[in-house]
């Protein structure tokens, strides 16, 4: 059983697009979608809603708002976004580290990886303001896992 709990600031934020204008790496105007739909994180927030994983009423709720805002991201009032490069470069350094012991020892962390951790990962780091992609939307984080149930890997 595990269950986390994500605490953002309440202050309302209006900004006219998903990408803050002066942001360095914002060179297309179009926003890249194909991570966007494409990575652990959704995928395990919709098996989750679709009933394929069994979870809990909060895990739910998370999820469902998870995807709600994935819905939002395009929107010119929405104050966040899902940062897909580093949703890239996350991904990229897990195919780098190897499990060093357990049951998955010699394998890369990106494939040892469960979807609720990924998910947590994704969630935590992946979303950002919209006006200051420095900030993240979750300043602090709680992952509750019992234990013998994937709880260090994450962290």
């Amino acid at each position: 059983m595990w269950g986390f709990y994500m605490i953002s600031d309440v202050g309302q934020l209006t900004d006219k697009s998903p990408f803050h204008p002066e942001r360095s790496d914002n060179l297309t105007e179009e926003y890249d979608d194909t991570l966007l739909y494409s990575n652990q994180a959704y995928q395990y927030a919709q098996d989750v809603i679709n009933g394929d994983i069994v979870a809990g009423k909060y895990v739910k709720i998370v999820c469902q708002n998870f995807l709600d805002d994935i819905d939002k991201v395009d929107d010119e009032d929405f104050p966040y976004f899902f940062d897909t490069e580093l949703v890239e470069l996350v991904q990229n350094l897990c195919k780098l580290l190897n499990m060093a012991s357990g049951v998955e020892s010699g394998g890369t962390v990106y494939d040892a990886l469960g979807g609720f951790q990924w998910f947590f990962i994704l969630s935590v780091l992946c979303w950002k303001h919209a006006e200051n992609p420095d900030k993240r939307r979750y300043e602090q984080s709680v992952l509750l896992i019992a234990r013998k149930s994937g709880s260090v890997l994450p962290l």
